[in-house]
């Protein structure tokens, strides 16, 4: 086998490893967001004990998301030397970590919701419940460009057009929140918390897409 054929191996080797830790990651970046979706199910019946084990799930798993990163992170420094995209993964990485930030501060910001038993209308929850949604389905979609990112280059890049395309969707889905949200009675503290939420959520879906746009670049080089 001629040497620049085992570099390419090396590094789709080192690739796939990298691409099996943010894969973890988002697993369960999508599990917190189903917590979410179920705190605001029942953010107006003011169910201390659901809310509890929602935000317990999430603590876990916020716990469980760390000890990905810095496995990750610590591989692609032992890696470095033969990782032909690493500034593309460090870039990548820190994203995604931004986005279980963006989760936790959305749980929290619910939580106080609940147990200052601060209601919201209908229409309101509705509307973040299928924002939370769409957000599961931008992940839902990179992880799909990810799984292709090696085995199918050509197809990775034409599913890259997805992620793009349920950000825009989200952007739509976001005003429609933050309107419904600013023509309620509620008061503004709660209009303001209710922004906060919406905005968090709708960071997580730039934040993925963009990180779609690090992966686009690692596939130029692959097809």
């Amino acid at each position: 086998m001629r040497r620049e054929d085992l570099e390419v191996k090396r590094t789709s080797l080192s690739d796939s490893k990298i691409i099996g830790y943010l894969e973890q990651e988002l697993t369960l970046s999508k599990s917190m967001l189903r917590d979410i979706k179920e705190i605001l199910r029942i953010v107006n019946t003011f169910d201390e004990e659901k809310l509890n084990t929602a935000i317990r799930d999430s603590l876990t798993i916020k716990d469980n998301i760390s000890q990905i990163q810095e496995s990750l992170l610590s591989y692609i420094s032992r890696t470095s030397p033969a990782l032909y995209h690493r500034e593309d993964w460090i870039r990548i990485t820190s994203k995604l970590g931004n986005v279980v930030d963006k989760m936790s501060g959305a749980i929290y910001r619910l939580e106080f919701l609940v147990k200052n038993r601060w209601e919201i209308t209908g229409n309101i929850q509705d509307k973040l419940i299928k924002l939370t949604e769409a957000v599961e389905e931008i992940i839902n979609e990179y992880v799909n460009v990810l799984n292709l990112l090696i085995l199918n280059p050509s197809k990775a890049l034409a599913l890259r057009k997805s992620v793009a395309a349920w950000e825009t969707k989200i952007d739509e889905l976001y005003r429609s929140s933050i309107f419904e949200t600013l023509k309620s009675n509620l008061s503004f503290s709660t209009i303001l918390l209710l922004m906060n939420i919406s905005e968090m959520l709708e960071d997580i879906s730039d934040a993925i897409n963009s990180a779609a746009d690090d992966i686009y670049i690692i596939l130029l080089d692959l097809v």
